[in-house]
Formats: C-alpha cells, structure tokens, sequence
C-alpha cells in the first residue's frame, strides 16, 4: 500500500470486513454511527446525500428512510459490490476515490463519512473535491481515528512524519491506514471555506467490548474524532 488505504479493500478483505464488523456489532452498539446520526439534526426529506467511503452499505438504509435522494461511491469495486447486494434498488452506488468524482458542482445538500476520508494518503484534495460538490450552506460530516491515537500506533514518534499503522478491527481483521494530523483534518482550506459547526472526540467502544491492539485505548486517549462542516455561502 504504497499510496494510501483503499486498495486493502478489494477482493475477498470486503467480505472479510463487512462479516467481522455486523458480527461485532450484534454484540455491541454502534457507537459511531450513533455519533454520525447525531450531527444531523435537521430534515433530509428530498435532500440529496452522498455516503462519501459508503463500504459495504451499513448507513444506507437509514439515510433512505429518512427521506434522504441517496448516493454512495466508495474506492473498492469489491465494497460497491456488497452494498448493491444489501441495497438492491439504490441504482446510485459507484466505484468512485473521493478525491475526484463525476458529480456535478453544487450538487449535494448533505456529505456523510465514516471512517473514509482518513485513508486517503494527502487530505487536502479529498476536502477540495467534497467542498466542490456540496452546495454552499450544505453540511460534510465525518468520523476519523483519532490522530493521537494512531500515533499510538506508530513506530516513528515524530508527530508530523505520515506513517502506515495497523490497526485490529472488530476483532478480526487488520487495517492498514496512513496516519494525519489534526492540522491535516481541520486545515487552512477547511476553515477558509468552511464553518466549523462541532468538533468532537470520543471513545469508541467500552473496556469490555475494545477491539484494539492499541495502547492508546488503555491510556483513555480518545479513539476517534467527529467533524460537523458547512460550506460557506459567499
């Protein structure tokens, strides 16, 4: 993994991911995506969202019943799959990095991420292409592991050095991802054309239920960051 995080994603790892993470959470809450429906406190009857990173499709039934017109791409033709097996009539999933999509200008009224955006290796252009296509006043939220706690995780301890770390997830699989920093998340860009509406840090799961190799979680370093940005008018 030469350029970032998406390429693990394909082939027989997405089955693999998508098993280990329904199994784990037959167990546990789903303290992220609780976090993610939190943040969207106003109507999405007949507003466009795109699942920016959708996976395997988990979040996109929920979107749909709450009225939302939904999108999802994701860099793995492999999780495309997947979600078009659980949402068969959603007609509007593609294989598409976020980093440069086919949609149209101004053509979202809200932008979703789950633990997405994060394995792109250079940040800046993801958020270019997201504030593109979202139209001015629309909200991009998203969920990131926690920069503090990746570097838990890294072998080189020097904070502004990228490196890939390995991460346990849901017990079962490892996930291989670059690590960012806070500055990366919430850069000059973001807050030149966007407003920060809510920034929040937060633990993902409780002691009994971790499924982290990670001395961070043991330390009560907080594993995972949620970002509530709306695109600026002018």
């Amino acid at each position: 993994m030469k350029e970032d995080g998406y390429k693990q994603y394909d082939n027989k790892f997405a089955r693999l991911y998508m098993d280990s993470q329904e199994k784990f959470h037959a167990k546990t809450s789903d303290v992220t995506g609780e976090a993610l429906y939190s943040q969207i406190d106003f109507p999405l009857k007949g507003k466009r969202l795109l699942d920016a990173g959708c996976g395997y499709g988990r979040y996109l039934k929920h979107f749909q019943k709450a009225g939302a017109i939904v999108y999802g791409i994701d860099a793995s033709r492999a999780m495309v799959e997947l979600a078009l097996e659980h949402n068969p009539n959603l007609k509007t999933l593609s294989v598409q990095r976020m980093e440069k999509t086919s949609f149209k200008s101004n053509f979202f009224d809200v932008i979703v991420s789950r633990f997405a955006i994060q394995h792109a290796k250079n940040l800046t252009p993801v958020f270019e292409e997201l504030h593109r296509i979202l139209k001015p006043g629309g909200y991009l939220i998203f969920i990131g592991n926690h920069p503090m706690f990746l570097f838990e995780a890294k072998k080189d301890k020097r904070y502004d050095k990228q490196e890939i770390v390995e991460l346990r997830g849901f017990g079962a699989v490892i996930i291989r991802e670059p690590t960012h920093t806070f500055s990366e998340h919430i850069s000059e860009f973001v807050l030149r054309n966007f407003e920060l509406i809510s920034f929040q840090e937060k633990a993902a799961w409780s002691k009994e239920a971790s499924n982290t190799n990670i001395d961070g979680a043991r330390k009560g370093i907080p594993e995972f960051i949620v970002v509530k940005l709306r695109k600026k008018k002018v």
